[in-house]
């Protein structure tokens, strides 16, 4: 099982989020992501190189969730374009944006990701 920080005050929501997808741990969930080629952690680490672990986590569940809902772009945090059906072997194209929710709601947001170019291998 992973270890990030706050881990205890977070996995509720995280094991309620895994459960609703049909996954036991984040792991699963990291698999399915390199299963389209996709290394979450990669381009985490490459955008910001002292990311938290929980941020590497938090990236990868998002994506396998976009994944299963079949989501193509998410271009960035405040803009998003939904694509249905994606499709083995076609390519495809990931940007990432960190941000930071603070207690009174406010985001703080981070340099975007370089564009990654992924080729969709299993679906």
């Amino acid at each position: 099982m992973a270890k990030f920080e706050g881990q205890e005050r977070r996995m509720p929501k995280i094991e309620a989020c895994l459960a609703e997808y049909g996954w036991k741990t984040l792991e699963d969930a990291d698999a399915l992501c390199k299963e389209h080629g996709i290394n979450v952690e990669e381009i985490v680490k490459g955008v910001q190189p002292i990311a938290f672990e929980n941020a590497s986590w938090a990236y990868t569940l998002g994506c396998a969730v976009a994944i299963k809902k079949g989501v193509k772009t998410v271009y960035s945090a405040t803009t998003t374009k939904t694509i249905k059906g994606l499709k083995k072997g076609k390519r495809y194209y990931v940007k990432v944006c960190p941000y930071t929710v603070y207690d009174d709601g406010t985001r703080v947001f981070g340099q975007n990701s370089y564009v990654k170019t992924v080729v969709v291998k299993k679906k």
